[in-house]
């Protein structure tokens, strides 16, 4: 488990909340009748999902949870068996390395469980 105390939480939260938007903002676009090739804008949609959910395995794993039960479908296997929380853990450690904090002076308010 990563240790909160070394993760920039006030960022990540932030971070968390503009790509959320920007996902809502996407979808809505995307749902919308098309006036113009929207290929650019399903790619975003895609990798902005991919890194939100690369946020929200931080944000779990942090508090000792698991936010996916089962391991994505890109880059697996569909017929073998996968260990979830080992596909969990290198995703949130993956995303941590963005929010290490730089100044060990800084309060810390990881403990924060929100």
């Amino acid at each position: 488990m990563l240790n909160p105390e070394t993760i920039d939480i006030p960022r990540l939260r932030r971070d968390l909340r503009e790509a959320g938007a920007r996902a809502r903002e996407l979808k809505r676009l995307l749902r919308s009748p098309w006036q113009r090739p929207m290929a650019a804008e399903q790619r975003e949609q895609r990798e902005l999902a991919r890194h939100v959910t690369s946020l929200c395995a931080l944000r779990a794993s942090l508090r000792g949870k698991l936010h996916f039960t089962r391991a994505p479908r890109e880059g697996r296997n569909p017929d073998e068996p996968c260990d979830v929380a080992a596909v969990h853990a290198r995703l949130a450690e993956r995303a941590a390395r963005a929010y290490v904090r730089t100044d060990p002076a800084e309060p810390a308010r990881a403990a924060s469980p929100c």
